[in-house]
């Protein structure tokens, strides 16, 4: 979403990212502070009703679970990790499936020890990715991409602000984060840290950093995007518009 923000919006993606970085950030950081502070989404939401509580809590885990976010993951890495390095007469839909029951049994064997998070994705997967988005985001300073391109979206063009911060929203990060806060909290319980005042500090802490360091990222995506709009113009999606920008660099 933050690719296709830049290669979308073209020339006003200062403005959308602003308006991104407000809902994509923001927001879910509010989200984790509220949630720590609280002790956990259950008791956020008893504030209104306890079937409200039970309710949302139930629809979020759907919302950020099987019926969106978790086949979004799937698609969207097969996407920048199939296609390219195939024929056009591949079989898509049987590589797709076979991609996707491997990724998902990955994904299950991680989920299934939840206080070794920290330790899977924190130590090892999320250095690896953050690497390699700052080695493509140094590529675009030094390789022969020329600039931003035009705003390719209507609605870009009218209110790039109002339209960033939409898009942003509809990550679902806000409503992921509310759950996120509970698996922090987790985590920092696993380290040794038994006093609930401790844990909610530490949470909060954590929130903040992670979002100054998700609004880093997110920028240097939105500035990948923009740059690979103004050479690829029309990408049908963020993903594509990544792969083609690392294409352009590095080659296939």
């Amino acid at each position: 979403t933050r690719v296709g923000c830049g290669a979308l919006a073209g020339a006003l993606t200062w403005p959308a990212m602003a308006g991104m970085a407000v809902s994509a950030v923001g927001l879910p950081v509010l989200g984790v502070v509220a949630v720590a502070r609280s002790g956990g989404l259950d008791a956020l939401g008893d504030r209104v009703h306890p079937l409200f509580s039970k309710v949302f809590t139930i629809v979020a885990y759907l919302a950020i679970g099987p019926c969106l976010a978790i086949p979004r993951t799937a698609s969207t890495s097969f996407e920048m990790a199939v296609p390219p390095f195939v024929g056009p007469d591949a079989p898509l839909a049987l590589l797709q499936l076979v991609y996707s029951l491997v990724f998902f049994a990955l994904a299950l064997a991680v989920a299934l020890r939840p206080e070794k998070l920290t330790d899977r994705l924190g130590k090892i997967m999320c250095p690896i990715l953050l690497v390699l988005i700052l080695v493509t985001f140094i590529g675009t300073l030094i390789g022969p991409l020329e600039g931003y391109g035009a705003p390719q979206s209507e609605l870009y063009a009218a209110a790039p602000v109002a339209r960033g911060f939409l898009d942003g929203y509809q990550t679902m990060d806000t409503i992921a984060a509310l759950v996120f806060g509970i698996i922090i909290a987790l985590n920092i319980r696993a380290r040794g840290v038994e006093e609930d005042g401790d844990v909610v500090r530490y949470t909060v802490r954590s929130g903040w950093m992670a979002g100054a360091l998700l609004l880093a990222v997110y920028a240097m995506l939105a500035h990948i995007g923009a740059l690979s709009g103004g050479a690829l113009p029309n990408p049908a999606d963020g993903a594509e518009a990544l792969t083609n920008v690392v294409g352009l660099l590095f080659g296939t």
